[in-house]
């Protein structure tokens, strides 16, 4: 019996040992690219780290969160969200600002650099992909850019939403769309670059996209957490993140 129960103890103990050396990261999915090279980056100096990457709309993670998923730490692309996570007891510690991103129309079809705002009329600009404003932080600034310019009513025949921006992104590369309101970071990724061109959105035509993070309650204690919590504040880091295009404030 004492052999069965030491055989139970050890079993609980090596489970709980391989949970507190996993990480679940759940990431807006304009960090998808960035997310992965830092992670990338950390790894070098943390070879054994298990971390899994999850990219998706930071409104849809917000709710799921609310109900429980097991996620440890949550990267929206609007740092509204992890707030509210914050204020309702899910998250623990402090709510960090990692960066402020930018919104660019983006186009394989057309060269934007050449066109104008109101080049988004023409008769071959036929659809134009934005993320869904109801739940994605880009696609509401995206909505807001258009609306600062007096064209969100009449083009919204033209607009095709993506359940994240990453979704938004891949329909005006694979040509779905000609035009795409899109994220800077995406834009500047190694495998959409070369395929089209982009006009960086002038940030006084929409609010700020403040990027937030937070460690959920599960992992407050997690060693993994904290130490790429404190890896996303170095040099390395943060030299990643701007070169995505994000803004990252200063230290």
């Amino acid at each position: 019996m004492k052999l069965f129960l030491s055989l139970i103890f050890i079993f609980i103990s090596l489970s709980y040992a391989k949970s507190s050396d996993t990480l679940t990261i759940a990431a807006a999915s304009d960090l998808s690219f960035a997310m992965k090279e830092l992670i990338s980056d950390f790894k070098t100096t943390s070879p054994n780290a298990d971390i899994t990457l999850i990219s998706g709309s930071s409104g849809k993670f917000y709710h799921q969160l609310m109900n429980g998923a097991p996620y440890d730490m949550y990267f929206s692309a609007d740092i509204a969200y992890p707030e509210k996570l914050l204020k309702s007891g899910h998250a623990v510690g402090e709510v960090s600002l990692y960066a402020i991103g930018r919104i660019v129309l983006w186009s394989s079809k057309v060269d934007v650099k050449k066109s104008t705002i109101n080049s988004l009329l023409n008769d071959n600009i036929n659809k134009i992909s934005i993320a869904n404003p109801k739940h994605a932080p880009y696609g509401a600034r995206a909505k807001e850019f258009l609306q600062s310019n007096t064209l969100w009513e009449t083009l919204k025949p033209k607009l095709i939403y993506g359940e994240n921006i990453s979704q938004a992104t891949n329909y005006a590369v694979m040509g779905v769309a000609d035009i795409g309101v899109i994220a800077l970071s995406l834009a500047m990724a190694p495998r959409i670059a070369d395929k089209g061109t982009y006009w960086l959105i002038p940030s006084q035509q929409h609010k700020p996209l403040k990027q937030g993070y937070a460690v959920l309650k599960r992992a407050e204690n997690k060693p993994l957490q904290k130490a790429f919590s404190k890896y996303l504040k170095s040099d390395k880091a943060i030299k990643i993140l701007s070169r995505y295009g994000f803004v990252v404030p200063s230290k």
